[in-house]
């Protein structure tokens, strides 16, 4: 239960941080909740990478679905992807994940090491 309370708590940190902040804000987010819920390592990278991957997916998702998929399908071209539009969210959203997860890992990491 601890882990999707913290999926959701990145997913909407980030989401509001995204508003104001850049796009590498989402670090931020996954970095400062693990640092205040910390959590076994693997547990760390797996909120933070289900959280922002959860959360680029439906953004890029809904922003590509208001423009008709025109961008996306364009990128997809240039990209190995076969014109895929679904396949360049899906790109999007595990950059975003991974970024996610190793800042929620690192975050992790400085709890452990502020606690010896």
């Amino acid at each position: 239960m601890k882990l999707v309370t913290k999926i959701f708590l990145i997913a909407i940190l980030a989401f509001v941080l995204e508003q104001f902040l850049p796009w590498w804000s989402i670090a931020i987010a996954a970095f400062l909740v693990e640092i205040v819920m910390g959590t076994p390592k693997g547990k760390a990278f797996v909120a933070g990478f289900v959280g922002i991957f959860l959360l680029w997916a439906i953004v890029a998702f809904l922003i590509d679905n208001a423009n008709q998929h025109i961008l996306s399908t364009k990128m997809a071209n240039v990209l190995p992807l076969g014109g895929s539009a679904i396949a360049i969210i899906l790109v999007t959203a595990l950059i975003g994940g991974l970024l996610g997860g190793l800042a929620a890992a690192s975050g992790n990491e400085l709890k452990k090491a502020l606690a010896k």
